[in-house]
């Protein structure tokens, strides 16, 4: 899949220095570290395919609380 013309967000595990020492999140061997990543890539192209979802949903901070929800559901 190709991000052209879209700003890409900057990776935090990269740019925290965070160290994905194994800890999995999965029973397959995902790690916590890939099982975030790959959820808040969801949370990126469910932001970008719907961004009506603050007004209909009545939140304006729609999109905050579904990032939070997803970076700390584990």
């Amino acid at each position: 899949m190709t991000t052209e013309g879209k700003k890409r967000q900057p990776d935090f595990f990269k740019t925290s220095g965070f160290n994905d020492n194994g800890v999995l999140a999965k029973s397959d061997g995902t790690s916590l570290a890939g099982h975030i990543r790959h959820c808040l890539n969801v949370f990126c192209a469910l932001q970008q395919a719907l961004p009506i979802l603050p007004a209909v949903s009545g939140k304006e901070n729609f999109f905050e609380l579904l990032f939070f929800s997803v970076y700390l559901h584990d």
